[in-house]
């Protein structure tokens, strides 16, 4: 099995990463190959000499699917785990998803539940691809999908194995076969929805995706998710999503749908600046 991750100026949590998948990976072999993005920082010095990893350093920061693409052209093994740095590994979460792909050969891809330090529930998988319903549901603010999915709307609060439409690219454990025939990912994505867009490839080709509740794995998450150069990005990557799985007329309605839901936003938060400044940033990127 190969895992596969990629580093951006971050290396105090990258290598508790790294340390978590050696310390807590047993009965597998494996190898891990890190791609660093133009690191300025320790991370070049500390990485580099590490005997445990491939350790891959670009000079120019790619993004995070060109990256992984990087180092999964160095990959061998059979499965591979795209594993977001800020992430921890418990209770040899590697084998098992490597186990359940082994033996369920109808499967592309699997993914874990995604915890908080605190073991709260992350955002693990969607359960839609974007779409008219995934509008709808944006616009009541998620209300239609929490009245369908309840408490699994984006975490498997169950036992059974629950089949999804995108696993999250926190950690997203792919057959290599399914790579090899349908890509690996989308190079036009700097940062946000590849892993949406790989997955729907994945699942047009007949494959199916899977969460795995019985594997957790702790997500850290990213301190500047919420800042407005990330929410444009996402706006961005969002549209380029829609251009390249969406008939051209079916695009030009989603997009004018999320102009309707960002207009309404803007419009509710007159009184409050800080929102009403995100929502004003998502509209300047649907222009």
């Amino acid at each position: 099995m190969s895992v596969i991750c990629v580093n951006y100026n971050s290396a105090e949590i990258t290598a508790a990463c790294l340390d978590s998948v050696f310390a807590h990976t047993s009965g597998l072999d494996f190898e891990l190959i890190l791609a660093d993005n133009a690191s300025v920082d320790a991370s070049r010095g500390r990485f580099s000499g590490d005997p445990r990893i491939t350790y891959l350093y670009s000079e120019e920061n790619l993004g995070f699917g060109r990256a992984n693409n990087l180092a999964l052209a160095s990959a061998s093994g059979r499965n591979i785990l795209f594993l977001n740095t800020d992430t921890l590994l418990r209770d040899n979460a590697l084998k098992s998803l490597s186990d359940y792909l082994d033996a369920h050969p109808a499967v592309g891809a699997v993914g874990p539940n995604l915890v908080d330090a605190d073991g709260r529930p992350g955002q693990s998988f969607m359960r839609f691809y974007p779409s008219l319903w995934a509008e709808f549901d944006t616009f009541w603010d998620g209300l239609p999908s929490r009245l369908r999915y309840g408490k699994r709307r984006f975490f498997n609060s169950g036992s059974q194995p629950l089949e999804v439409a995108v696993i999250s690219g926190a950690a997203l454990c792919v057959r290599r076969s399914v790579l090899e025939a349908v890509g690996a990912f989308d190079p036009d994505f700097f940062m946000y929805f590849e892993d949406t867009e790989l997955c729907h490839r994945i699942w047009a080709a007949g494959w199916k995706l899977v969460n795995l509740p019985s594997v957790r794995i702790v997500h850290l998450g990213g301190a500047s998710s919420g800042n407005l150069a990330t929410h444009a990005m996402k706006t961005c990557s969002w549209k380029i999503y829609l251009s390249k799985t969406r008939p051209p007329r079916c695009a030009s309605f989603l997009l004018l749908c999320r102009k309707c839901t960002v207009l309404s936003r803007i419009a509710l938060h007159s009184f409050r600046p800080r929102l009403r400044r995100k929502w004003k940033s998502y509209w300047r990127e649907l222009q």
